[in-house]
């Protein structure tokens, strides 16, 4: 632990928490007044375009982009840049003609349902090509440890959603007003990532090395994408099944609350993760205990500045919401307490999940991400058909405590963290 903070671990992650943190902030502030402009099955419509976006864009680079970071010369790094975005391009077209055929398709299905997800999943296309090209160049930019333009981006993104996404709803496009607020501040974090990136100064084509790159690292594709695209399904059924039971308020509800805990992973946690993934694959190629050292560390730290706030939000989460969202969003804080004990799992994890990349060992990350789809998707159905949406909030963040204790448990050998 010492030795952490003697390195520039710390700073890097600070330098990371400054712009992504910034962000953080006037997001969190920005729902405050969301939740007053926009009434709640429009939060929910919102919630449910994220998430399909999510799913997409699990796709989009084939699942190489996570091992941009792992090649030993920026060479062959640049092949797997390349790799992913040749892939990107054929996601995208996929997703256009998706969008298209869902426009027309719904209205007809469902003639008397208008609730507009037909009408903005025509930007879908947009947001999923867009994050698809973020997302490697995320990595690049990690390799080449400039985690300031990384921050830079970040801050720009959540500083252009919120801007569009009040501006609009103030001006009555309720339907439409959170969605274009999110591709805009895509767009905006793509234009710095990409100035920032150097890659007209590395960047070349080589077909041949660019095959080479996808047999070297099939394992992303093989096991990564399916794996990622279970574990992203079970963490957003709740939008895709909860609809169906309880409605779009209900919907709005729980994005507010998920969205709240998942701040301090984004920001902490996804801080934390994205410098812990670049020293870690350095020191699993140094060897000795280089690797288990870093992954104590980071464990400690992790479970250190996350417990007093994880209390609180367990025991007062209801009155804390009620306070700063409104009254009508109470129920939102009384999701969050029973989400809090699995959310504080997922949080100290988190920047230990790359030990799965590191190692290759994507299959074994398959079969839990299966296993937690089923388990999450499943109790939400059963709660959905006899209980209430509590009910349903609760056994889904209870099978993901459960779990996710055991993933972690499975990470810690990886890093040989309990030898």
């Amino acid at each position: 632990m010492k030795q952490l903070l003697r390195s520039d671990y710390l700073k890097n992650v600070g330098t990371l928490m400054l712009g992504v943190g910034g962000g953080q902030i006037i997001s969190i502030l920005a729902m405050f007044a969301y939740t007053r402009i926009y009434p709640e099955e429009y939060i929910g419509l919102w919630g449910i375009f994220f998430s399909i976006s999510l799913l997409l864009r699990l796709i989009t680079n084939g699942g190489y982009e996570a091992a941009i970071v792992l090649p030993k010369t920026d060479q062959e790094a640049v092949q797997v840049l390349n790799l992913c975005l040749s892939i990107n391009v054929l996601v995208g077209f996929f997703t256009l003609l998706l969008a298209l055929l869902s426009s027309i398709w719904m209205p007809i299905v469902y003639p008397e349902v208008d609730t507009g997800l037909d009408d903005i999943l025509l930007l879908l296309p947009i947001s999923v090509f867009v994050e698809g090209i973020i997302m490697p160049l995320g990595f690049w930019l990690n390799r080449l440890q400039k985690y300031k333009s990384i921050s830079t981006s970040r801050f720009a993104q959540s500083l252009v959603t919120v801007i569009f996404s009040l501006i609009l709803g103030l001006m009555g496009y309720h339907l439409w007003g959170l969605i274009i607020g999110l591709v805009a501040g895509q767009i905006v974090h793509f234009m710095i990532a990409f100035w920032s990136s150097e890659l007209p100064k590395h960047w070349y084509f080589n077909q041949k090395q660019v095959l080479q790159s996808a047999k070297n690292y099939k394992q992303f594709i093989q096991y990564g994408v399916s794996g990622n695209w279970f574990n992203t399904l079970a963490s957003e059924a709740p939008f895709l099944i909860l609809p169906r039971y309880f409605g779009e308020a209900t919907v709005g509800f729980f994005n507010i609350a998920r969205r709240v805990l998942y701040a301090p992973i984004n920001l902490i946690g996804g801080s934390v993760s994205t410098v812990y993934y670049e020293k870690a694959t350095k020191a699993h190629h140094l060897g000795g205990t280089a690797l288990k050292d870093l992954s104590r560390s980071t464990l400690k730290y992790m479970i250190l500045i996350s417990v007093v706030p994880g209390l609180i939000a367990f025991f007062f989460g209801e009155h804390i919401f009620a306070f700063a969202f409104g009254e009508s969003y109470r129920i939102s804080g009384l999701y969050a307490s029973w989400l809090m004990p699995w959310i504080f799992i997922k949080f100290i994890s988190h920047p230990l999940t790359y030990l799965i990349d590191i190692k290759l060992k994507l299959k074994a990350q398959l079969l839990y991400n299966i296993i937690l789809f089923i388990g999450q998707a499943g109790i939400l159905i059963a709660m959905g058909l006899c209980c209430l949406a509590l009910d349903a909030v609760i056994g889904f963040g209870i099978i993901g405590l459960v779990l996710s204790a055991i993933y972690l448990y499975y990470l810690g050998k990886l890093g040989e963290i309990w030898k």
